[in-house]
């Protein structure tokens, strides 16, 4: 097996892609259900999620449960979603 610094893209899509796929398909469903606005950057927040979780594992030593998640979704990407709008690829709040 190679070291994962040799190749971080395998990182990326061995280690990652699966969370972001599921999260994925859950902003979507929020998008769906009126709890997010079409505008979110779903794939960004995707990224941005796997970064708190490898940050609270890696540099913290602390899990990343259920309730953690739920405070990342609830607490910060669904208000900041429904509160943006994207133009352009740049945020402005309403």
């Amino acid at each position: 097996m190679q070291h994962f610094s040799q190749n971080p893209e395998a990182v990326a899509v061995e280690f990652f892609e699966p969370w972001a796929a599921v999260n994925r398909e859950l902003m979507l469903r929020a998008v769906e259900r009126g709890e997010s606005t079409v505008y979110a950057d779903i794939e960004l927040a995707c990224q941005v999620i796997n970064s708190i979780a490898s940050y609270r594992g890696l540099v913290q030593r602390k899990t990343f449960d259920v309730n953690f998640y739920r405070m990342i979704i609830d607490g910060i990407l669904l208000p900041a979603f429904k509160k943006t709008a994207s133009i352009s690829g740049i945020f402005y709040c309403h």
